[in-house]
């Protein structure tokens, strides 16, 4: 987001957690006296990068402590304050949040010679006794990415590669899909802008022809579940850029990638994902060699 204010985050956080307003608004004023006079390399306030890592793990609906982590995340290693200062004034969970992320900022990851990239995923999950800390730094990546245009083109090909090597595993290992999509499609534009323009524009011009016929399917569905009073909620996905970049790499056609468009259905039982299923089935006909049923399978 950009011109990402104290306010937007604090109206987010409203959103699922109003009570711990005050703390993370302190822990913001904090952390802008502490970066006070530093600039990013885009010339902003160096405050402005821990905002956006809060403002990514707010949009998560991420605990307290977490995003409070999230504004301090930079702090023991870029300012004079210690792990025992943060724990004080805020508390030791947030100070071993803090400290975790600096031990992960401090490894060399552009140095393989002595270890390869499995061994380095497994040395971040080891000494990440708390999974939050792996969290805030994939938000601290994923911002990194989203600015990456203010860094040379070498750095800007070393940081992707990086990313798609350490981070991108990493958020897959946890389960955070969302960020492992985005951090793939911000890699994929620096390293290889042309292939990632021509696609880009391909899925936009099948989310633009698709629109009116998922929009279709999307109020059908809720009037079907609406009707028998099934608690659900909808979203409409499309396959990210490098997803559909790899299949193309591997040699398939787009007609073949069944999962360019998809509604991803959720409810609240596995009695009512059954029910729910039917009763789609019957509106819909499956693909036959397309269907699985992870729940009764697996």
């Amino acid at each position: 987001m950009n011109n990402l204010t104290i306010n937007d985050l604090l109206a987010k956080i409203a959103e699922y957690n109003n009570e711990e307003v005050e703390i993370i608004r302190k822990a913001y004023s904090y952390a802008e006296e502490l970066h006070k006079g530093q600039k990013r390399q885009s010339g902003e306030e160096y405050i402005t990068h821990p905002l956006n890592v809060a403002y990514i793990l707010a949009d998560m609906h991420a605990d307290r402590d977490t995003v409070c982590a999230g504004l301090l995340h930079d702090t023991l290693e870029d300012t004079s304050i210690t792990k025992e200062d943060i724990a004080s004034i805020f508390n030791k969970d947030i100070a071993n949040l803090v400290d975790g992320v600096t031990k992960i900022s401090k490894m060399n990851f552009s140095s393989k010679q002595d270890q390869n990239l499995a061994n380095t995923r497994k040395i971040i999950t080891s000494i990440t006794e708390d999974v939050r800390i792996i969290i805030i730094k994939l938000a601290d990546r994923l911002h990194n990415m989203r600015t990456l245009s203010f860094k040379s083109e070498f750095k800007q090909k070393e940081n992707a590669m990086e990313t798609m090597d350490i981070f991108v595993p990493l958020a897959y290992y946890i389960g955070a899909y969302r960020i492992k999509s985005e951090l793939e499609d911000l890699s994929l534009q620096y390293l290889y802008p042309d292939k990632y323009k021509r696609i880009e524009d391909i899925k936009l011009r099948i989310e633009d022809d698709s629109k009116h016929c998922l929009e279709e399917m999307l109020q059908t569905i809720n009037g079907i579940l609406n009707d028998k009073n099934i608690p659900h909620e909808i979203k409409v996905r499309t396959k990210n850029i490098y997803g559909i970049y790899k299949r193309m790499e591997q040699g398939h056609k787009l007609s073949d990638i069944h999962d360019l468009l998809s509604l991803k259905l959720m409810v609240d039982t596995i009695a009512n994902c059954y029910q729910t299923l039917g009763l789609i089935h019957s509106k819909y006909h499956p693909i036959n060699d397309k269907f699985k049923d992870y729940i009764g399978t697996f």
